[in-house]
Parts: C-alpha cells; sequence; structure tokens
C-alpha cells in the first residue's frame, strides 16, 4: 500500500441489518439469538475499530476485531467488502422509514449506530459526496 499512497488508513465496523421487519424479524427472542448456535444480537451497525496507520496497531485491533467478530458469530461484515445485499436509498420505506439520510455519524457511547430505525439507507449520491468530502 505504501507504493499506492502515503495516506492507507484502516478501519473495522460490522452490520447485520435496520432491526424492523422486514429486514429482520419481529421475534424478540430471534432478535436476541438469530442462530441456533449463538450468533450476536441483531443490530444495524457497530463500530469495531478506529482508522489506523500503524501496521502493527492494525494487525493487532483488526484481530481482534475479527476474533470477537468471529467469537460472536456476526453473521455480516464490512471491510470495504461485504456479503450482504445492497440497500439504498428508499429501501427503508418497506419498513416505514421516510426520513432521509443525513450522512452524519451517530454512534452511541458502544460504538452502534443509533438512527438504523429513524433514518433510511443514504443515497448513492450522498455516498459519493461524503466520500469526496473525506479525500
Amino acid at each position: 500500500m505504501k507504493q499506492i499512497t502515503k495516506n492507507f488508513r484502516l478501519g473495522f465496523g460490522s452490520f447485520i441489518d435496520k432491526k424492523v421487519m422486514p429486514f429482520v424479524t419481529l421475534d424478540l427472542k430471534k432478535q436476541a439469538s438469530p442462530c441456533s448456535e449463538g450468533c450476536a444480537p441483531t443490530y444495524g451497525f457497530k463500530h469495531q475499530m478506529s482508522l489506523t496507520t500503524t501496521p502493527i496497531n492494525l494487525l493487532k485491533k483488526l484481530l481482534h476485531a475479527i476474533a470477537q467478530s468471529l467469537e460472536r458469530s456476526i453473521q455480516k461484515n464490512d471491510c470495504f467488502s461485504t456479503d450482504a445485499g445492497f440497500h439504498y436509498a428508499g429501501d427503508g420505506r418497506l419498513a416505514g422509514i421516510t426520513t432521509p439520510n443525513d450522512g452524519q455519524c451517530h454512534l452511541d457511547t458502544d460504538g452502534y449506530y443509533d438512527k438504523s430505525t429513524e433514518q433510511d439507507y443514504p443515497s448513492i449520491a450522498l455516498l459519493h459526496q461524503k466520500i469526496k468530502e473525506k479525500k
């Protein structure tokens, strides 16, 4: 990466989906333990590891985050790659969520995104705008 850029940073977060129907079940027991093997309770997004440029810290933090994820059997991960389907602005209407995404970071003190059930998914244009702002 050093040959490509001098400003390389990596972070880590995980997600399942919006904690509302039709994205997840309404059964609170299944939300608390969605898998027979004991998965993590349902949540929208969780910040796992802050952006870092220090390779040794990065490796330690990434391995720690992955170990925690595996330990809780998190169903989906997002490290600029995912095994999940793609949602975009308007999909939230299926759950009655019509407030547009404001593009802000709304993490609670435990690192969970707390506007998942209040704001729609971001539009592609909003993602593009935010990426350009952070360049």
